[in-house]
């Protein structure tokens, strides 16, 4: 269990928080769930997939029997093997529509966005489901510009999932969700919470 994010993040819609975990820390996944965490993703760069491929089919099958879903970083190949509920892709990934092809209808699609040309042009694009904003603030984790927090509030309500990701934690978490965005993503805090 992690009691510590809900006593950290007592007044926070759990149901918004969308954590970006690594595969050592899948074991989690159920007790995040229990907190009312209903998006997971699971990010890897070190391509270990396939000694996790058992487990993590596991958490996909808890995942569909809750109304919940594992949404796997970069890797469609793996999110197509273990039959995950989403997959979410950056700028230089493969492009939406080809992973829409390979995946089919019913998974979710996430596209990440810098820069105002390219959230505007995720939002015209019919393979995707959902995009993430950011960074918000300045992390070590993007070399990226900042947004701020006030572009969130020019797509919202555009015909899109938006979720808002990048230096967000216990100190900022109300002021993003104050703009009405759809989820929240986080990496670091996430991280810091399990430490304790």
């Amino acid at each position: 269990m992690v009691p510590s994010l809900q006593g950290t993040w007592k007044d926070i819609p759990f149901f918004k928080l969308y954590p970006l975990i690594e595969l050592k820390d899948i074991k989690i996944i159920p007790s995040l769930f229990d907190l009312g965490i209903e998006w997971v993703q699971i990010r890897e760069k070190e391509e270990n997939f396939d000694n996790y491929l058992n487990e993590m089919m596991k958490f996909v099958e808890l995942a569909n029997k809750i109304n919940k879903k594992i949404i796997i970083n970069d890797n469609v190949e793996v999110a197509k093997k273990i039959k995950a509920q989403g997959i979410h892709l950056g700028q230089e990934d493969m492009p939406p529509e080809k992973a829409r092809g390979i995946l089919g209808k019913n998974v979710i699609i996430g596209l990440s966005c810098y820069k105002l040309d390219e959230i505007e042009e995720g939002l015209k694009n019919p393979f995707v489901d959902y995009i993430a904003i950011g960074p918000l603030f300045k992390t070590p984790l993007k070399d990226k510009k900042p947004v701020g927090v006030d572009i969130l509030k020019n797509f919202i309500g555009k015909g899109k999932i938006i979720v808002a990701i990048g230096g967000i934690n216990g100190e900022n978490i109300l002021d993003v969700l104050s703009t009405g965005v759809d989820k929240v993503a986080f990496i670091r805090f996430l991280k810091d919470i399990l430490k304790r």
